[in-house]
Order: structure tokens, then sequence, then C-alpha cells
């Protein structure tokens, strides 16, 4: 064998090889990263939020709650309740979801209408509130309605009876020194 000829059987290899290569990528999903940009995605993150440690927040963390009535995805908040309550929808069949460390629930997505689906956690569909203005805040915590009571989700719930947070709020600790005065 020639130089010539060894390094034209080298050439060819290389080209059969990344053909392979890339044909293989594209019939077993392996470029689905160009897929996957084009799906819509929420990124899911486990946070401290007002004193209450654990709590699920979004990307931007804010903190998401559940209706305690909803349980399963039966839906209770509608109409003026959604402008309070606004839930977390998505316009399409699926959805790309990232967690963060410690967020170990299970999501889906349960029909509000015909053309909007809405996020679930455990099987509790997933809101916002209103009155939290920005990040890190709890002012939905426990307002009763509907039937059930709005509660901060508990990221780190495997099921839908440990979801809704009531009580992981922290305590801060407080000590008090006493002098005594002896009148020196």
């Amino acid at each position: 064998m020639t130089t010539t000829t060894l390094l034209t059987t080298r050439w060819h290899r290389r080209i059969l090889v990344a053909t392979a290569l890339a044909t293989l990528l594209v019939t077993t999903g392996g470029l689905s990263a160009g897929a996957a940009a084009k799906e819509p995605s929420r990124t899911f993150l486990k946070a401290t939020v007002q004193g209450y440690t654990g709590v699920l927040t979004d990307s931007s963390h804010h903190a998401l709650y559940v209706l305690t009535s909803e349980k399963g995805g039966h839906l209770r908040c509608k109409g003026a309740c959604l402008t309070t309550w606004p839930p977390l929808l998505v316009k399409t069949k699926s959805i790309f979801i990232s967690t963060g460390k410690g967020v170990k629930g299970t999501f889906s997505l349960v029909k509000r209408s015909a053309t909007e689906k809405q996020i679930t956690y455990n099987g509790y569909p997933v809101y916002q509130f209103s009155g939290d203005s920005g990040a890190y805040q709890a002012n939905g915590q426990g307002i009763a309605a509907l039937g059930g009571v709005w509660r901060l989700i508990n990221a780190g719930a495997k099921t839908a009876s440990k979801t809704p947070d009531s009580s992981r709020k922290t305590v801060a600790k407080s000590t008090t020194t006493t002098t005594k005065n002896y009148g020196y």
C-alpha cells in the first residue's frame, strides 16, 4: 500500500465514522437539545422564603402556592380568583422542567382551558400570589378560600399529602442577658 492510498483510506474511514455518528445521534434523539430549546421551559428551586424553609420557588425566587381544596387537580380557582392567584400556565402539550437541589416532587400538567394547561406539583395546580411584590415573599401563606387554604409548596414533598407547607417556619433564636445592679 502506498502513502497516498493509506491517506485516502484513513480519510474515507473518518468520513464514514463521522457519518455513522451523526446518523446515530439523530435517530436516537441525541440532538434533542435543539428540540428542547423550542419547547417552553421552567426552572424550579428550593429556597427559604420569609422564614419558611424548603419552599418551592420559580427561577426568580417567587414563592409558589397550592390551594388545599384542589388536591388531585380539581380546579376551584376560577374567574376573579385568577387575578389574585395567577396560575403557572403553558400553551403547549409538553414543557421542559429543570429542578434545583432538594426539589423532589412530580410535575405534570392539568387542562385549564382549550388552549392552556397548568403546571401541577404532586397533583396540585401551582399558583403565584399577586400580593407577593418580589422575590422571597410569602404574603399568601395561610389565606382561607374556596373550601381550602392557600399554602406554600414544600419543595421536598414526594407525595400529595406532604405538598402543602403549613408548619415549616423557622423560629429565630434569641438570648436574653440580665444584669443586676449591685449599687456600688
